[in-house]
């Protein structure tokens, strides 16, 4: 099975246009900070930040095509946002009109609209080189729609983001402390009982042997697989056979390149491997944190390299 890269999206911005007049007013030039924004909901008296604070923020942005169609680029509800759709952004001026002075501009539970250069935010705030802005972004405006839930300096935000982290790392360790009595639950149900670990804790729960060559380090193998949780949930059905060039630092789980490590052309087994041989803490898509995983394998072909 290949190796599943995962990454956090640290920061995202996002955008839905109202390029018409909205509510019966239409956008304005501020003439200090030169934002071009649109309020739809408005507390004037309400709080303002400061540059130096972090701004929890619902968004969304897009822009006009060439046709006049608007053309969604992102919302925080959909990628990037917590359950709510709030994503944090940092306040600090990056360059004249930009969103970030907008919001300055708002109150909590204020939400507006801002029209922003596409060229300056991604030349000034996204630090892109002048000649590989993407297609589309020169000469552009996008628009967006921002709805402000609260202000928070430096010190509050790490205070909650340390709760946070915490919080995660407490449920992360009460799913790490489910694994061992789940794939022993496993093993009784489906009556395993004898099956003993490896070294490595896999579980060889069924083997047919095949007759040909043995997977030996640097041999081009193809094999047929199938990847399911305990609960027998798919999350990888093999689709194609997988082809790799086997060793210890092949491309796929560990607990493939021991099980690997032990067949031959033409074996079929059923294995049964830990999470520490897996994803381990990171899980990934369908597979939680510290997730055993169940495969079915079989060994195609064995070709030598040497």
């Amino acid at each position: 099975m290949r190796t599943r890269k995962f990454t956090v999206l640290f920061f995202a911005v996002a955008s839905v246009a109202y390029l018409t007049s909205c509510g019966g007013h239409s956008f304005q030039t501020d003439s200090k900070t030169g934002v071009v924004y649109q309020f739809i909901k408005h507390d004037e008296s309400g709080a303002k930040g400061s540059d130096s604070d972090i701004a929890k923020v619902v968004l969304a942005y897009s822009t006009k095509t060439k046709s006049g169609k608007d053309s969604d680029l992102f919302d925080s509800h959909k990628r990037g946002g917590d359950s709510t759709g709030v994503i944090p952004l940092r306040l600090k001026k990056t360059f004249y009109g930009c969103l970030e002075q907008g919001i300055l501009m708002m109150s909590p539970g204020d939400s507006a609209l801002f029209q922003i250069n596409a060229d300056s935010l991604y030349l000034k705030f996204f630090h892109a080189p002048a000649d590989k802005l993407p297609p589309g972004v020169h000469g552009s405006i996008y628009t967006f729609r921002i709805r402000l839930k609260s202000f928070m300096n430096t010190k509050d935000m790490m205070e909650e983001q340390n709760k946070q982290r915490n919080k995660y790392m407490q449920q992360l360790m009460a799913r790490k402390a489910t694994e061992a009595p789940a794939i022993a639950a496993y093993l009784t149900s489906h009556h395993y009982e004898n099956v003993k670990p490896t070294e490595d804790s896999i579980f060889l729960l069924e083997d047919k042997k095949g007759n040909g060559k043995a997977i030996k380090d640097g041999d081009s193998i193809v094999v047929r697989y199938r990847g399911t949780l305990l609960n027998d949930t798919v999350f990888d059905p093999g689709v194609a056979p997988y082809r790799l060039l086997y060793s210890e630092n092949a491309q796929v789980i560990k607990g493939w390149i021991k099980v690997l490590g032990q067949m031959s052309q033409g074996e079929k087994a059923k294995v049964l491997i830990p999470s520490a041989m897996a994803y381990g803490p990171r899980g990934g898509g369908l597979i939680p944190p510290f997730s055993p995983l169940l495969f079915n394998m079989e060994v195609l072909s064995v070709k030598s390299n040497k």
